[in-house]
């Protein structure tokens, strides 16, 4: 799990699901990505715009739309 930063955002990685992005605030939550196995390392970059993480021996980004 990692938080964004600027925010109040939690990105957490289920085992082989998906990536929800889970607000402290209230609650909700968005899924941010399809499933991936192995999910590791998640990382915002400084902005809080892009989601790094690894998903078995690949490096995946996404954005934060």
């Amino acid at each position: 799990m990692a938080w964004q930063p600027g925010t109040d955002n939690l990105a957490l990685a289920l085992n082989d699901g998906p990536i929800q992005l889970i607000s402290a605030d209230d609650g909700t939550d968005v899924t941010l990505t399809s499933s991936y196995p192995t999910v590791r390392d998640l990382r915002w970059s400084p902005d809080g715009t892009y989601l790094l993480f690894i998903s078995g021996e690949n490096m995946v980004v996404r954005a934060d739309d």
